[in-house]
């Protein structure tokens, strides 16, 4: 566990920030810092950033497929401005996807970013790029006299799969006044600090790469207020996976927040279907956080509710579909027709195949007559499916003969004409060679003349 500054960490892929309103004179404005044109893939984090300079102390948070709400949330300003980050979920489709962000006071900012779902559903690898995340933005101290040091950093992280160098530019009261190319390897960090000094009491507006903070120059003035005490708040309930077999392990995890000023600590239990089966205790300075993480297995299907403090969510335990069953053929009726037969006459044979399995595939059914393969024919079926499959023109010598397909087999007789049917052919025979010879000898006198 890691403790982190009240602005949060960037964890993972963190959303390209920035700001689309400013503050309006006349009434309450909300400035939403925008993931347009980013592309994630199931499992990444997703992180959003608000910015208000109005009134408002929360914001509702709306994630939309289409008119689908897919998750809804609560975030806190303290003050001025939160991160918020949720893990992208497992059974997302893919498309644009659109945050809607309400302060309070009636402020509104909504952004949009796409979720790259390749066909087979499986995961989205983006070419190699070099990515910045800045984090543990720092202002310290807060409140100074004039020409007192203030020190300005934060830290650059290259969370990219490639190389690459990045422009640290600090702007104060919309000025830049210094920058600093930094360049980091993959999973490089790089610790970026100014010293600034002010003259004239008031308070200066920083921004760091759109990390927005702000420090106050004044002339010693009452005593100041005794520090807040520790207050918590808890943020991003996340259940991941959100789908599980018996005995597989979810992670729980939640985001504890000391947004008092003072040191303090917070024990978190978490509950499963109301009963109590872990708990841990951070320790937190004031405005800082730190992401509380359990782990939990169930060995029963169904589906159980998670709850931290105010915030729950659910997972689901169930045992996946056993594969469909192979392709496996039966054959049946054999059938030989006719069974007795004279020299030179046909005998059909045919065969019913059965795909008794779940899954599609081919048989091929040989034919043999009197164990020699005389024939084959393949057939391709889906699960469950029957064809016939028909061999013509089988004939054989005189004799019993014995058909067989597969594992089933027949027979068939082949029978000599009887006597009146030979005269007959020996007739045929004599009168076709009488004709032959009348068309020879007419043919010889053609060409004689």
């Amino acid at each position: 566990m890691k403790k982190t500054h009240l602005i949060g960490v960037l964890i993972g892929l963190t959303i390209a920030l920035s700001m689309l309103s400013i503050v309006n004179a006349v009434g309450p404005d909300l400035v939403f810092v925008s993931p347009t044109g980013e592309t994630y893939k199931r499992g990444d984090t997703l992180t959003i950033r608000v910015v208000t300079y109005a009134s408002d102390d929360t914001a509702l948070l709306q994630i939309k497929y289409g008119s689908t709400i897919k998750w809804v949330d609560q975030g806190y300003f303290s003050p001025g401005d939160f991160i918020y980050t949720m893990i992208i979920p497992s059974n997302w489709a893919g498309g644009t996807y659109t945050i809607h962000v309400k302060g309070n006071e009636g402020s509104v900012g909504s952004t949009t970013f796409y979720l790259s779902v390749p066909s087979g559903g499986g995961g989205y690898t983006p070419p190699p790029s070099a990515k910045f995340v800045l984090s543990d933005f720092s202002i310290s101290p807060t409140t100074v006299e004039p020409d007192e040091t203030v020190k300005i950093s934060v830290k650059v992280t290259n969370t990219g799969t490639k190389s690459g160098t990045k422009t640290i530019k600090l702007t104060i009261d919309g000025v830049v006044e210094k920058s600093e190319d930094v360049t980091l390897g993959v999973q490089e960090s790089e610790i970026v600090s100014w010293n600034v000094k002010k003259t004239t009491p008031g308070t200066y507006s920083v921004d760091v790469n759109d990390l927005i903070g702000s420090f106050k120059v004044e002339t010693e003035g009452p005593e100041p207020e005794p520090p807040e005490p520790a207050s918590f708040i808890l943020s991003n309930l996340v259940v991941s996976p959100s789908t599980v077999e018996p005995d597989e392990t979810v992670t729980v995890s939640v985001t504890v927040m000391n947004v008092g000023e003072v040191e303090g600590s917070y024990t978190a239990e978490l509950l499963i279907d109301g009963s109590k089966v872990d708990e841990y205790t951070v320790t937190l300075d004031g405005g800082f956080s730190e992401t509380v993480e359990f782990t939990v297995t169930e060995d029963t299907e169904g589906t159980y509710t998670v709850s931290i403090g105010e915030l729950s969510g659910s997972f689901t335990v169930e045992t996946p579909s056993p594969p469909p069953a192979p392709a496996e053929f039966v054959l049946s009726n054999l059938v030989v027709s006719p069974t007795t037969v004279e020299i030179g006459e046909p005998v059909s044979v045919s065969v019913t195949v059965t795909n008794v399995g779940e899954e599609a595939g081919s048989y091929t059914a040989e034919l043999l007559i009197d164990g020699s393969k005389v024939d084959e024919d393949t057939v391709t079926l889906v699960g469950e499916a029957s064809e016939t499959v028909e061999f013509t023109g089988v004939s054989g010598e005189e004799g019993s003969h014995t058909v067989s397909v597969g594992d089933l087999s027949g027979s068939f007789t082949v029978e000599m004409p009887e006597e009146g049917v030979g005269l007959n052919w020996a007739l045929y025979a004599v009168g076709g060679l009488a004709i032959l010879g009348v068309a020879w000898v007419v043919y010889k006198q053609f060409l004689e003349s």
